[in-house]
């Protein structure tokens, strides 16, 4: 019976974390313009989405750049992911103009 348990209490635990899935050097939903200065406008910004229909990370995204007036995009992403990829939470810093 304490076997049981346990199991159950580390199933338990182990779903409610996220997972690490990768890194990027930049990443946004946007076209970036290589021809303008963009300029840091905030560091190690967090944002999540959620989403039943599979853009989550879009979501994340969106949500990270909308956080920050002007901002357009975001360099040094760590993504993590949830519930299959249901639910993303991205990390990084945000440019804009």
């Amino acid at each position: 019976m304490k076997k049981i348990i346990v199991f159950t209490l580390s199933a338990v635990i182990c779903q409610s974390c996220y997972t690490r899935i990768g890194d990027l050097n930049m990443a946004s939903n946007r076209n970036v313009e290589s021809s303008v200065n963009y300029v840091l406008k905030a560091k190690y910004v967090i944002a999540k989405g959620k989403s039943k229909t599979g853009d989550a990370l879009e979501v994340a995204l969106d949500n990270a750049v909308k956080k920050i007036e002007g901002g357009e995009f975001m360099k040094n992403v760590k993504i993590s992911v949830k519930n299959n990829g249901r639910k993303v939470k991205v990390e990084g810093d945000v440019w804009g103009l």
